[in-house]
């Protein structure tokens, strides 16, 4: 069993949070750190206010499982767009059990309650597991990285 928590409500989980999206994402971007994404965490669990916010998913001895967050911008790509669901991830032991998908749910809440009518995201090869979640393909682009693909995805909320 797992339990989600605003990142503010749980600060103890910066570094982790930071140390997953370094390792997935950051180390791919020539302008990546893990100070960079330390600041990005540090910034969501500051709280209260309404960007950056992350989530994060523990299990039952308070370990860190998951986390998602809501972000202004995620990257240069589509600019024009706003609130985005970002470095939303799950520890590999607790993939498959619907942590993903439940701290997505609460980034939509928390854009629903900020008064946004879509949410954005942004994949490489999950487009998969957004689509039955009601996310849109609208544009799909070389990945900046020189690898593969990423596609923008829209919900509406």
């Amino acid at each position: 069993m797992y339990t989600i928590h605003p990142l503010s409500a749980r600060p103890q989980h910066v570094e982790a949070c930071a140390a997953w999206a370094y390792g997935r994402w950051g180390v791919q971007r020539a302008e990546g750190s893990l100070e960079r994404a330390l600041g990005l965490f540090r910034a969501a669990a500051q709280g209260p206010g309404p960007l950056p916010l992350t989530f994060v998913a523990q299990d039952g001895r308070g370990l860190p499982v998951g986390m998602g967050s809501l972000w202004a911008q995620d990257g240069d790509e589509w600019p024009q767009h706003t609130p985005w669901a970002a470095a939303l991830y799950t520890h590999y032991r607790w993939r498959g059990r619907g942590v993903a998908r439940a701290i997505l749910a609460r980034l939509e809440d928390a854009a629903r309650a900020q008064g946004h009518t879509a949410l954005y995201l942004h994949t490489g090869s999950a487009v998969g597991l957004y689509a039955p979640l009601g996310y849109a393909p609208l544009e799909t682009i070389p990945a900046d990285t020189g690898a593969g693909t990423l596609t923008l995805m829209r919900k509406a909320l």
